[in-house]
């Protein structure tokens, strides 16, 4: 995992700066502009009402609790968008049912690992671009 986190690290610190660099050449398009970002403002907005939920919960003010549902509605969409995806290219995902079984519910979970990449490719000012070493390659 942590190594998969020092890739993943610097391939949001990659996007940024292909972004920023390029960002002129497509301003004209805000679909190309966009990228991903969105979904990346999504995904910590969610993050920050589920602690602001979690907050709320230790203070006895019971009116935000419902946003600790963001999470998990957060998850259950990463859940279904796996599963059309094992559907969808069953002929080419070369796994055994218990393996697609794991990948169904962890998949999520990795991906919600994004989020400590986008926090250390922004909190850092070089990301390290040393060689990572692939076992079985």
């Amino acid at each position: 995992m942590k190594v998969s986190i020092k890739q993943r690290t610097r391939w949001v610190k990659g996007f940024f700066e292909a972004r920023k660099k390029r960002l002129k050449d497509v301003k004209d398009d805000i679909f190309i502009s966009s990228g991903v970002t969105h979904i990346i403002f999504i995904i910590i907005g969610l993050f920050m009402l589920f602690i602001f939920s979690i907050i709320s919960i230790f203070t006895k003010n019971y009116e935000y609790v419902f946003f600790a549902l963001g999470p998990f509605v957060l998850y259950l969409v990463l859940f279904i968008v796996t599963l059309i995806i094992l559907i969808k290219e069953k002929e080419h995902i070369n796994l055994d049912k218990s393996q697609k079984i794991k990948i169904l519910f962890f998949n999520p979970i990795f991906l919600f690992t994004f989020l400590i990449c986008f926090v250390k490719s922004i909190s850092t000012k070089n990301v390290i671009w040393d060689r990572i070493g692939h076992k079985g390659i």
